[in-house]
């Protein structure tokens, strides 16, 4: 599913078969989804402070007491990565960091800029293309 305009969204659950308290139901999900405030988080797997994740790299079989540490911590970190990647809400984005913005990047080519002081809610970026994940369609 796309991110598109709430206009757009009615027209679309008003041609699926369901009952007048599912259709209410379905549209308020999806406005109260387009008045959250964007957090890189929602692009990227980010911590709970929104700094963000990189998929962290699996060491070797461990074999000493020191390298099952080393194991133990990865498993810990993937743990988080896993937890953070079920939080993004757009499919196929990346991130780069320049000077005090991020530049969001999807596979189609579509880019966003992002700033410390983003006050940039969901629906002001519809124009953009973007593909919802699982885990935003949950949410609608």
């Amino acid at each position: 599913m796309k991110l598109i305009s709430m206009t757009d969204f009615v027209i679309e659950q008003n041609k699926i078969k369901q009952s007048t308290s599912e259709f209410k139901e379905s549209i308020i999900n999806y406005y109260k989804f387009l008045k959250k405030p964007i957090t890189l988080g929602m692009f990227v797997p980010c911590d709970l402070e929104g700094n963000v994740l990189r998929k962290p790299t699996k060491p070797e079989h461990p074999y000493n007491d020191k390298e099952c540490d080393i194991y133990a911590q990865y498993q810990m970190y993937l743990y988080r990565y896993k937890k953070a990647k079920e939080r993004v809400l757009f499919k196929d984005c990346n991130c780069e960091k320049i000077e005090r913005y991020y530049l969001i990047k999807d596979l189609v080519g579509n880019s966003i800029w992002l700033s410390w002081n983003e006050s940039a809610k969901i629906e002001d970026k519809i124009n953009r293309d973007l593909t919802l994940t699982l885990s935003a369609i949950k949410i609608i």
